[in-house]
């Protein structure tokens, strides 16, 4: 994808003014590798994401103590990316943890802050700003959180797009895989070997289900690790995940227009702002 000049007037991060960036080239009707990253999420997008988390929270932190407030700065790890299926499935932890989650880090931060601290950070209450994003969402316009995204993008609607507007595109991607010729072909031999250990489920999330309520108790039974052992090694030996994967990046071209170039653009906007990011963090 050609960059352009992401133009940045950033004269420190307290009380700065950054200018929108200008757009993209016009849309020529093809989305390439980075758009469909972008859709899916996968390829490039995740070691990009972490340039921009990391700018972000090295801003963040500069931000706040310039402001007189100490911000320790508190990841959340990404998801594993989709292209990595062993990561995906997680088969030890299946083996020791059924279909829980891999127990959180404990939050250490001290459960008061000083006077001037939220507002430093977010901004003074009524400062919202709304997206125009469906499902209402609304962004900080003010403090430290927003001024960091300004730093990158120019613009906090801006920022908020390139979050949620691609997360709304990959749900409906999501959706409309599971009725791609190949995925149905692999569900089908994720039944058959399922079914084979015993376990006639028809769908990874019907396995997963069936327990209910039972995987927000303390204790995992063996019956839960046998289901979702099995149900792992099927989607193993399946490839579930990248035939998934496969199915989303190739619906992308599928899409409405409109969509089509709103990514195209979104993406040409992430890029600068990735190029930005890898100039922030020393």
């Amino acid at each position: 994808m050609r960059t352009w000049t992401l133009v940045i007037l950033l004269a420190g991060l307290t009380g700065c003014a950054t200018a929108r960036p200008a757009g993209p080239p016009a849309f020529t009707g093809e989305l390439d590798a980075t758009a469909v990253d972008l859709a899916t999420p996968s390829g490039t997008w995740r070691s990009t994401q972490v340039v921009l988390d990391n700018a972000i929270a090295h801003l963040d932190r500069h931000c706040m103590a310039a402001r007189g407030f100490d911000y320790p700065v508190r990841t959340t790890p990404l998801p594993p990316s989709p292209e990595d299926e062993t990561a995906i499935i997680d088969l030890p932890g299946r083996r020791t943890r059924g279909y829980r989650p891999e127990p959180s880090t404990p939050d250490t931060s001290p459960g008061s802050r000083p006077p001037g601290y939220q507002a430093a950070l977010f901004g003074p209450p009524g400062t919202d700003v709304p997206t125009g994003i469906a499902g209402g969402y609304t962004v900080k316009g003010q403090g430290c959180e927003a001024d960091s995204r300004r730093a990158l993008v120019g613009d906090v609607v801006l920022w908020a797009r390139l979050t949620y507007v691609p997360e709304q595109v990959n749900d409906r991607l999501t959706a409309q895989a599971t009725s791609a010729p190949g995925y149905l072909s692999a569900m089908a031999g994720w039944r058959e070997c399922v079914a084979a250990r015993g376990f006639p489920f028809q769908t990874p999330d019907d396995a997963r289900h069936s327990f209910g309520q039972e995987t927000g108790t303390a204790a995992v039974s063996q019956r839960e690790i046998s289901v979702a052992v099995a149900d792992g090694e099927c989607a193993m030996r399946e490839h579930l995940p990248l035939v998934a994967l496969r199915a989303e990046r190739d619906l992308v071209a599928s899409l409405p227009d409109a969509d089509r170039k709103l990514l195209y653009e979104l993406a040409a906007y992430r890029a600068a702002a990735v190029e930005r990011a890898q100039t922030v963090v020393p």
